[in-house]
Parts: structure tokens; sequence; C-alpha cells
């Protein structure tokens, strides 16, 4: 494909410079030895680790259940790596705004039958 017909279609590659900027920005947070709880961990273990704070269940009920949800039962945090694999996954993703657009605009008139979106 010409880079001509590629820009008239909406695709765009990743660049390896973008690739490049990716690798020297995102380094990753720590991660605990074994499973680790964040539903019992002080904000500063969450905040060291890269997870978000607990919301305040009398203050932000909907937040606290969604957080709850995620975050509410022990886990064991991967540590983040660029690998080969994920370099060459970044590297050949196709980036399509519109179509993306597309898509979930449909998902959602799916969703919520009778509604125009």
């Amino acid at each position: 494909m010409s880079v001509e017909a590629g820009r008239e279609s909406g695709i765009r590659n990743v660049s390896p410079e973008v690739i490049a900027d990716l690798r020297q920005r995102f380094g990753g947070f720590p991660v605990p030895d074994g499973p680790f709880d964040p539903s019992s961990a002080r904000p500063h273990l969450l905040r060291n680790f890269g997870l978000p704070p607990k919301p305040n269940a009398d203050r932000q009920q909907l937040l606290r259940r969604a957080w709850d949800r995620g975050f509410g039962k022990p886990m064991i945090l991967q540590r983040f790596a660029f690998t080969p694999t994920l370099i060459e996954l970044v590297r050949t993703t196709e980036y399509r705004p519109a179509l993306r657009a597309r898509q979930e605009s449909t998902a959602l008139s799916e969703r919520l039958p009778g509604r125009i979106v």
C-alpha cells in the first residue's frame, strides 16, 4: 500500500520515532512480590505501585463501587517491559480513529435500542 493510499483510507502505522519515545517514557511501576491486596493497602503504596487511590465510600459511592470491583481483591501485579513482541505489535498496529469511532458508535447504538447516537 502506498503512503497516499494509506492517507486516503485513514490508516497510519506507528512510526519508529513514536516507538522510541514510548520506550523511553514508559518504564512502568515497581511491583510487590507475590499477591497484593489494594483494598487493605495504604494510599502511598497504591501510588507507588501505580494504582488509583481508593475513593471515599461516603462521598463517591459510584467511583468506590467501580474501584472495589477492579481493585477490591488480592492480585498479582506484573512488571511492565518493552519486549520485542510488544514493539512489533505496536509497530504493525493500524491506527484508524474514524473506524474506531464508527465501531464505538455502532456498539453504543446496539446497547441503547431506539436511541440515535
